[in-house]
């Protein structure tokens, strides 16, 4: 399966590699409806924004031209993540994840205010929880293809590396006051670890590991207002002109929109009287003004764009994307639900955005992002994991599961027998970036 199995001549290997690279009707159609998706977006910003920007003295058309601007940007990163090697993906993938950490480390010390989530840097506002789940999905998808392939079997080495960094993103998300936000990275991880192939037993460890933090840190790191706020959703009494605002004025949309909406800028719940229509409310101004019908369609992307992810992972012919796919597909789908769920008055109110759609740069742009890694896999579904996991697997393993240095060498000196010695050079040199990816 890769250009250093026994018996495949090198120029076969090198054949086929430049083979692997497949683009399909599918993916086009894909990437077509997500551009659709982000202009739809654009629309959508513009409609409700409008009212917003004029009561801050600003022009109508504000808002929508920051979020172009972030289209463009994000697009660009898309499609640069499209082309990039799945290898090298591998390789940045420690390093992105270290960039993430030290993001959320300096949010605490130099945002302001008591909600400490954006620091701005100049024209620019950084929200780092939001790359800090695109980074534990691409690392963890790599760190759990690369154990499974070394089979390690201990839970040390196996999982608990990558318990540490979900459990300290979580936690420095939790301390910006974001608690919905925590939870995201959260389950980022948890979808990475499931469907990365994390042994049963370690899964098992993990829960009872995340359960009792979270049961014993909730009293203290989960502030007043975030209780209250879970109470009276469950409690039944109804507060119109207090805490039941937002719901209420959400629920007004979608009772005005009916079926086919009142049509475009003419809602009437953007005019200041629904609280974040940019962002957290933003399916209720779509409801209202394109009825039915425009949510419904919203509705079917989202599942046409799970159905795709999903298909790509099965065709992947690695572990790494397998799970990177999976992971990041079931992630939108999962914000997209909590939004839609939040904004029909489900559950309690939080600011989760809708992927692509939504005002916020940061939410856009990393969407943007795992698309053009969902889009990579789908180019790139034939190429295996790396060379080096193979290598390791049919040499001896040592309990670090990198496999001993003399068995290891010895498996290479027997290929270089048959290949020569420019290719063990090669497979040595690869060696020593597989052991610093893995450190």
């Amino acid at each position: 399966m890769n250009g250093f199995s026994e018996g495949v001549p090198r120029g076969d290997a090198i054949k086929r590699r430049k083979q692997s690279a497949a683009w399909g009707s599918f993916d086009n159609a894909m990437l077509v409806l997500s551009l659709v998706a982000v202009a739809f977006g654009l629309l959508a910003i513009y409609s409700a924004s409008y009212p917003t920007a004029i009561a801050q003295n600003r022009v109508g058309y504000f808002y929508v031209v920051r979020q172009a601007c972030y289209a463009l940007f994000g697009g660009a990163i898309m499609i640069a993540v499209m082309f990039c090697s799945p290898r090298a993906l591998r390789r940045l993938s420690f390093w992105f994840l270290v960039v993430c950490a030290g993001a959320l480390i300096l949010t605490l010390f130099l945002a302001h205010g008591e909600v400490k989530r954006w620091v701005r840097i100049g024209p620019i506002t950084l929200q780092a929880s939001e790359w800090a789940k695109v980074a534990l999905i691409l690392y963890g998808a790599e760190f759990l293809s690369r154990r499974r392939r070394s089979r390690d079997e201990s839970f040390v080495r196996a999982a608990l590396p990558l318990l540490s960094v979900i459990m300290l993103f979580t936690i420095l998300v939790w301390a910006q006051a974001h608690l919905s936000g925590a939870l995201l990275v959260l389950m980022s991880g948890v979808l990475v670890c499931w469907f990365g192939n994390m042994r049963l037993r370690h899964l098992i460890y993990c829960a009872a590991i995340v359960l009792s933090v979270i049961l014993l840190a909730a009293p203290l790191l989960v502030r007043r207002y975030q209780w209250e706020r879970l109470i009276d959703h469950i409690n039944s009494r109804k507060d119109m002109l207090g805490k039941d605002y937002q719901r209420f004025h959400a629920r007004s949309a979608f009772l005005r929109g009916g079926v086919f909406g009142c049509g475009f800028c003419k809602g009437v719940e953007k005019q200041l009287y629904l609280p974040a229509v940019l962002t957290d409310f933003i399916f209720s101004s779509i409801a209202e003004e394109g009825g039915l019908i425009a949510t419904l369609a919203i509705v079917v992307f989202y599942g046409w764009l799970v159905w795709y992810g999903f298909k790509v992972a099965m065709s992947c012919s690695s572990r790494f994307g397998m799970a990177l796919c999976s992971s990041i597909v079931t992630l939108i789908a999962m914000q997209a639900a909590l939004h839609i769920a939040i904004n029909m008055g489900i559950l309690p109110t939080t600011g989760i955005p809708l992927p692509l759609i939504s005002y916020g740069g940061n939410s856009l742009v990393t969407t943007l992002l795992g698309l053009g890694l969902l889009f990579n896999m789908s180019l790139h579904k034939d190429v295996p994991d790396m060379p080096l996991e193979a290598v390791s697997q049919n040499a001896g393993h040592s309990n670090s599961g990198h496999g001993s240095g003399r068995n290891r060498w010895t498996y290479i000196s027997s290929c270089s027998s048959r290949r020569g010695n420019r290719a063990t050079a090669r497979v040595r040199k690869g060696s020593v970036r597989w052991r610093i990816a893995g450190s």
